[in-house]
Protein backbone atom coordinates (compact mmCIF):
# COMPACT_ATOMS: atom_id res chain seq x y z
CA UNK A 1 0.00 0.00 0.00
CA UNK A 2 1.01 3.04 -0.91
CA UNK A 3 1.55 6.34 1.31
CA UNK A 4 -1.72 7.75 -0.71
CA UNK A 5 -3.38 4.68 0.17
CA UNK A 6 -2.64 4.82 3.90
CA UNK A 7 -3.66 8.72 3.82
CA UNK A 8 -6.92 7.52 2.09
CA UNK A 9 -7.86 4.82 4.78
CA UNK A 10 -7.43 7.58 7.45
CA UNK A 11 -9.78 10.02 6.47
CA UNK A 12 -12.19 7.50 5.33
CA UNK A 13 -11.87 5.42 8.85
CA UNK A 14 -12.89 9.26 10.56
CA UNK A 15 -16.54 10.43 11.61
CA UNK A 16 -15.26 13.83 11.83
CA UNK A 17 -13.01 15.71 9.06
CA UNK A 18 -9.46 16.56 11.22
CA UNK A 19 -7.86 19.80 9.57
CA UNK A 20 -4.38 20.84 10.01
CA UNK A 21 -3.71 24.82 10.66
CA UNK A 22 -0.24 25.69 10.35
CA UNK A 23 0.87 29.44 11.02
CA UNK A 24 3.13 30.92 13.38
CA UNK A 25 0.55 33.89 14.43
CA UNK A 26 -0.80 32.29 17.13
CA UNK A 27 -4.16 34.79 17.46
CA UNK A 28 -4.40 34.18 13.54
CA UNK A 29 -4.33 30.18 14.39
CA UNK A 30 -6.55 30.28 17.22
CA UNK A 31 -9.07 32.35 15.33
CA UNK A 32 -8.80 29.65 12.44
CA UNK A 33 -9.21 26.90 14.89
CA UNK A 34 -12.33 28.53 16.37
CA UNK A 35 -13.70 29.03 13.11
CA UNK A 36 -12.96 25.48 12.21
CA UNK A 37 -14.66 23.88 15.34
CA UNK A 38 -17.34 26.24 15.03
CA UNK A 39 -18.26 24.11 11.70
CA UNK A 40 -17.71 20.58 13.72
CA UNK A 41 -14.33 19.94 12.64
CA UNK A 42 -11.70 18.44 14.83
CA UNK A 43 -8.25 20.94 14.80
CA UNK A 44 -4.83 19.97 15.09
CA UNK A 45 -1.92 22.91 14.26
CA UNK A 46 1.68 23.74 14.44
CA UNK A 47 3.50 26.65 14.92
CA UNK A 48 5.55 26.37 11.76
CA UNK A 49 5.85 24.86 8.62
CA UNK A 50 8.15 21.51 9.73
CA UNK A 51 6.07 20.51 12.80
CA UNK A 52 2.90 20.97 10.43
CA UNK A 53 4.84 18.07 8.26
CA UNK A 54 5.45 16.07 10.66
CA UNK A 55 2.14 16.09 11.88
CA UNK A 56 0.70 15.63 8.32
CA UNK A 57 3.12 12.78 7.77
CA UNK A 58 1.47 11.16 11.59
CA UNK A 59 -2.29 12.44 11.18
CA UNK A 60 -2.93 12.30 7.23
CA UNK A 61 -5.64 15.16 7.69
CA UNK A 62 -8.38 15.75 5.82
CA UNK A 63 -7.38 19.83 4.94
CA UNK A 64 -4.23 21.94 5.60
CA UNK A 65 -4.14 25.59 6.44
CA UNK A 66 -1.11 26.74 5.56
CA UNK A 67 0.34 30.21 6.53
CA UNK A 68 2.75 31.47 3.35
CA UNK A 69 5.78 33.54 6.15
CA UNK A 70 6.96 31.63 8.85
CA UNK A 71 10.00 30.69 10.53
CA UNK A 72 12.01 27.27 9.86
CA UNK A 73 10.53 26.44 7.34
CA UNK A 74 7.97 28.39 5.11
CA UNK A 75 4.85 27.55 3.40
CA UNK A 76 6.00 26.77 -0.02
CA UNK A 77 8.91 24.31 1.53
CA UNK A 78 5.77 23.37 3.92
CA UNK A 79 3.66 22.34 1.02
CA UNK A 80 6.23 20.57 -1.44
CA UNK A 81 7.04 18.47 1.80
CA UNK A 82 3.61 17.63 1.92
CA UNK A 83 2.95 16.71 -1.81
CA UNK A 84 5.96 14.16 -1.66
CA UNK A 85 4.07 12.32 1.20
CA UNK A 86 1.16 12.99 -0.88
CA UNK A 87 1.89 13.13 -4.33
CA UNK A 88 -1.42 11.70 -6.00
CA UNK A 89 -2.61 15.62 -3.92
CA UNK A 90 -5.31 13.85 -2.11
CA UNK A 91 -5.30 15.49 0.43
CA UNK A 92 -6.55 19.82 -0.21
CA UNK A 93 -4.33 22.21 0.77
CA UNK A 94 -5.30 26.22 1.32
CA UNK A 95 -2.70 28.59 1.52
CA UNK A 96 -2.35 31.44 3.36
CA UNK A 97 -1.61 34.61 1.72
CA UNK A 98 -0.99 38.70 1.70
CA UNK A 99 -4.09 40.47 -0.37
CA UNK A 100 -1.82 42.09 -2.97
CA UNK A 101 0.62 39.25 -3.19
CA UNK A 102 0.52 37.82 -6.45
CA UNK A 103 3.77 36.31 -6.46
CA UNK A 104 2.73 33.98 -3.53
CA UNK A 105 -0.35 33.05 -5.17
CA UNK A 106 1.66 31.60 -8.19
CA UNK A 107 4.15 29.90 -6.01
CA UNK A 108 1.81 28.48 -3.78
CA UNK A 109 0.12 26.70 -6.82
CA UNK A 110 3.37 25.85 -8.16
CA UNK A 111 4.25 23.71 -4.74
CA UNK A 112 0.99 21.84 -5.18
CA UNK A 113 -1.57 24.11 -3.16
CA UNK A 114 -5.29 23.21 -3.77
CA UNK A 115 -6.63 27.17 -3.14
CA UNK A 116 -5.40 30.07 -1.54
CA UNK A 117 -7.28 32.49 1.05
CA UNK A 118 -6.14 36.08 1.33
CA UNK A 119 -5.55 37.69 4.71
CA UNK A 120 -7.33 39.55 5.84
CA UNK A 121 -9.60 36.51 6.07
CA UNK A 122 -12.89 37.46 4.69
CA UNK A 123 -14.53 34.99 8.17
CA UNK A 124 -18.38 35.28 6.21
CA UNK A 125 -16.66 33.02 3.61
CA UNK A 126 -14.06 31.19 4.92
CA UNK A 127 -16.48 28.17 5.93
CA UNK A 128 -17.60 27.95 2.54
CA UNK A 129 -14.32 27.63 0.85
CA UNK A 130 -13.32 25.01 3.58
CA UNK A 131 -16.77 22.85 2.88
CA UNK A 132 -16.35 23.46 -1.29
CA UNK A 133 -12.53 21.86 -0.90
CA UNK A 134 -14.33 18.97 1.40
CA UNK A 135 -16.75 18.32 -1.52
CA UNK A 136 -14.29 18.15 -4.14
CA UNK A 137 -11.95 15.86 -2.35
CA UNK A 138 -14.97 13.46 -1.61
CA UNK A 139 -15.88 13.81 -5.45
CA UNK A 140 -12.45 13.22 -6.16
CA UNK A 141 -12.39 9.81 -3.74
CA UNK A 142 -15.17 8.65 -5.70
CA UNK A 143 -13.91 9.60 -8.84
CA UNK A 144 -10.62 6.98 -7.68
CA UNK A 145 -12.66 4.45 -6.21
CA UNK A 146 -14.47 4.07 -9.95
CA UNK A 147 -11.62 3.77 -11.60
CA UNK A 148 -10.25 1.53 -9.39
CA UNK A 149 -13.16 -0.69 -10.34
CA UNK A 150 -13.19 -0.56 -13.27
CA UNK A 151 -9.27 -1.23 -14.29
CA UNK A 152 -9.94 -4.44 -11.80
CA UNK A 153 -12.77 -5.55 -13.93
CA UNK A 154 -10.58 -5.04 -17.29
CA UNK A 155 -7.88 -7.04 -15.42
CA UNK A 156 -9.75 -10.17 -14.61
CA UNK A 157 -11.90 -10.10 -17.87
CA UNK A 158 -8.55 -10.00 -19.58
CA UNK A 159 -9.59 -6.51 -21.52
CA UNK A 160 -7.80 -2.71 -21.86
CA UNK A 161 -8.08 0.23 -23.18
CA UNK A 162 -5.86 2.64 -24.66
CA UNK A 163 -5.33 6.50 -26.23
CA UNK A 164 -3.19 7.69 -28.49
CA UNK A 165 -1.96 11.15 -29.42
CA UNK A 166 -1.60 11.14 -32.94
CA UNK A 167 -0.01 14.46 -33.04
CA UNK A 168 2.95 12.87 -30.75
CA UNK A 169 2.75 9.28 -32.22
CA UNK A 170 1.93 8.41 -28.24
CA UNK A 171 0.04 5.67 -26.86
CA UNK A 172 -1.32 6.28 -23.41
CA UNK A 173 -2.13 2.44 -22.16
CA UNK A 174 -2.90 1.22 -18.13
CA UNK A 175 -0.76 -0.13 -16.46
CA UNK A 176 -2.81 -3.78 -16.73
CA UNK A 177 -2.88 -3.10 -20.34
CA UNK A 178 1.26 -2.61 -20.68
CA UNK A 179 1.20 -5.99 -18.06
CA UNK A 180 -1.23 -8.30 -20.57
CA UNK A 181 0.84 -6.78 -23.79
CA UNK A 182 4.28 -7.85 -22.11
CA UNK A 183 5.67 -3.83 -22.29
CA UNK A 184 7.88 -2.46 -19.65
CA UNK A 185 5.99 0.25 -17.79
CA UNK A 186 9.05 2.45 -17.65
CA UNK A 187 9.04 3.03 -21.71
CA UNK A 188 10.02 6.38 -22.66
CA UNK A 189 8.20 5.97 -26.08
CA UNK A 190 5.46 3.91 -27.25
CA UNK A 191 4.36 4.68 -30.83
CA UNK A 192 2.52 3.08 -33.36
CA UNK A 193 6.19 1.68 -34.45
CA UNK A 194 6.60 0.00 -31.31
CA UNK A 195 2.75 -1.03 -31.47
CA UNK A 196 2.86 -2.98 -34.83
CA UNK A 197 5.53 -5.69 -33.79
CA UNK A 198 3.11 -6.82 -31.26
CA UNK A 199 0.81 -7.76 -33.98
CA UNK A 200 0.97 -11.16 -35.66
CA UNK A 201 3.04 -10.56 -38.89
CA UNK A 202 0.07 -11.53 -41.56
CA UNK A 203 -1.97 -8.73 -40.01
CA UNK A 204 0.39 -6.03 -39.79
CA UNK A 205 -0.12 -4.71 -43.41
CA UNK A 206 -3.94 -4.68 -42.91
CA UNK A 207 -3.72 -3.21 -38.77
CA UNK A 208 -0.94 -0.42 -40.37
CA UNK A 209 -3.32 0.68 -43.44
CA UNK A 210 -6.64 1.09 -40.93
CA UNK A 211 -4.73 2.72 -38.42
CA UNK A 212 -3.01 5.53 -40.70
CA UNK A 213 -6.71 5.35 -42.32
CA UNK A 214 -8.44 6.22 -39.01
CA UNK A 215 -5.30 8.73 -38.39
CA UNK A 216 -5.30 10.67 -41.94
CA UNK A 217 -9.01 10.64 -42.40
CA UNK A 218 -10.70 10.32 -38.93
CA UNK A 219 -12.54 6.84 -39.82
CA UNK A 220 -13.95 4.52 -37.09
CA UNK A 221 -12.66 0.56 -37.74
CA UNK A 222 -13.18 -2.46 -36.11
CA UNK A 223 -10.62 -5.34 -36.94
Amino acid sequence: MNDTSHIELAMAERETPLMLVVDDDVVIRSMLKKALQNQGYDVVEAPNGSEGVELFRKLHPDIVLLDVLMPMMDGFEACTAMRKLDPERTVPIIMLTGLDDVTSVDRSFDAGATDFITKPINWSLFSQRVRYSLRTRDMDFELRKNQLRIRHALQVARLGYWDWDVRNDHFYMPPGVLEMLGINANIEKFGFAELLPLVVAEDRDRVKQVFMEARNKGQRFEI
